[in-house]
């Protein structure tokens, strides 16, 4: 099935169902306001894991997957709302060290 985007929500192989989870812009963008919520209410710049957290905690009703959030994260990052503060000195669950994210003036 072909179908015309704004950009890609699912691979060609996916199921249909990938595609009609993407194409619903209420969840993208509520995902994209937990992430800014997150990062406006850690102190300091966050890992994703550190953001998944804090949803997983503050937001569990929401049932967002971190690869959701990921990727919500990333739309922010593109609309240059969100910018890479840097690499932090935690380690995240695979003891590998981790990007952290904070907010740019265009999130207020």
């Amino acid at each position: 099935m072909n179908r015309v985007m704004d950009g890609p929500v699912a691979r060609a192989a996916d199921p249909i169902t990938s595609f009609e989870a993407g194409e619903n812009p209420f969840a993208r963008q509520r995902s994209e306001q937990v992430v800014l919520a997150a990062l406006s209410s850690i102190d300091g710049p966050a890992s994703d894991f550190e953001i998944e957290s804090w949803v997983a905690i503050h937001r569990p009703e929401l049932q967002l997957t971190s690869q959701r959030l990921r990727t919500a994260r990333r739309q922010l990052e593109k609309k240059r709302v969100v910018v890479s503060a840097g690499i932090a000195d935690r380690r995240s669950s695979t003891g590998r060290r981790a990007l952290v994210w904070k907010m740019t003036e265009r999130a207020a």
